[in-house]
Parts: structure tokens; C-alpha cells; sequence
């Protein structure tokens, strides 16, 4: 009895050992393929921004923007013409939130890759750009002075 138990023991341990190794050849492989995936997209955000900066003034204009309003230690707001500047720059993408949303992204996306941020200039720049994508500087740019937090 003590044998056969042993057996059995020896044969689940083997199983689980199997399937161990078959989950985790998926895991190598899956993790693999979104590795791949994300430096794909990555270069194809590069080209895109490359493209972008080169043919577009105002694209570079609020590039340029959001890099200098990163980099400035004690600026913790977009002034009136920056958020212009940016506004005109969502407004190449579409005229509905969705379409302001992807713009944003991809135009903080470009100025971190652009500006080599720190951690706290990327938290900085992410933040000040979804203010102005989500309409929080409409008020400033309508009575043409700065936001208050």
C-alpha cells in the first residue's frame, strides 16, 4: 500500500512538473511575443513623431512645450499660449474627446522621448497634458491668467 502510494506521489509529482514546464515555456513564449510588440510600437510612435516634428509646426510647438514646461523645476502651471499651443496641436488629431485623448498620449509621448524625462518631469508633463486634454485650462484661456489648484 505504502508502495503504491509512493507511486502515485512519484506520477503526480511528475504531471505537475510537466505541466510546470508547459506553463512556463507559454509564459517565455507569450511574454516574448509582447516584448516584441511594444518595441514594435515603439518605433513605429518614433517614426510617427519623427514625421510629425518635421512636417508640422504646431505639433513641434507643443512638443517643445510641454519639454520646456518639464524641465522647469519651479513652473507647476502651462501658461496661456502653451495650452493654445496644445489645444491646436490636440485639434490636428479630431475635434471629439476620444480623438483629443489618443493626441495627448501620443504628444506626451513625444516630448518624454524628446526630452529624456526624469521621473518627475514625466509625472509633471503627464499631468499638465491630460489637464489640458480633459478642459481644465478652458476657464484660463477664456479670462487669460492661470489656473489655480
Amino acid at each position: 500500500m505504502q508502495s503504491e502510494h509512493h507511486r502515485e506521489l512519484i506520477n503526480l509529482k511528475g504531471k505537475h512538473q510537466s505541466e510546470m514546464s508547459r506553463k512556463e515555456a507559454e509564459h517565455a513564449q507569450e511574454t516574448t511575443r509582447l516584448k516584441n510588440r511594444i518595441v514594435w510600437q515603439s518605433h513605429i510612435i518614433s517614426c510617427l513623431s519623427f514625421l510629425l516634428l518635421k512636417t508640422s509646426d504646431i505639433f513641434r510647438k507643443a512638443v517643445y512645450c510641454v519639454v520646456r514646461f518639464a524641465r522647469d523645476y519651479y513652473k507647476s502651471r502651462f501658461d496661456t499660449e502653451q495650452v493654445s499651443d496644445i489645444k491646436s496641436a490636440l485639434n490636428l488629431f479630431g475635434e471629439d474627446k476620444q480623438s483629443h485623448r489618443a493626441a495627448g498620449d501620443f504628444l506626451y509621448f513625444t516630448a518624454k522621448q524628446k526630452g529624456g524625462f526624469d521621473n518627475r518631469e514625466q509625472i509633471k508633463a503627464r499631468r499638465e497634458v491630460d489637464n489640458v486634454v480633459e478642459g481644465n485650462y478652458d476657464q484660463q484661456q477664456k479670462r487669460g491668467f492661470s489656473v489655480r489648484r
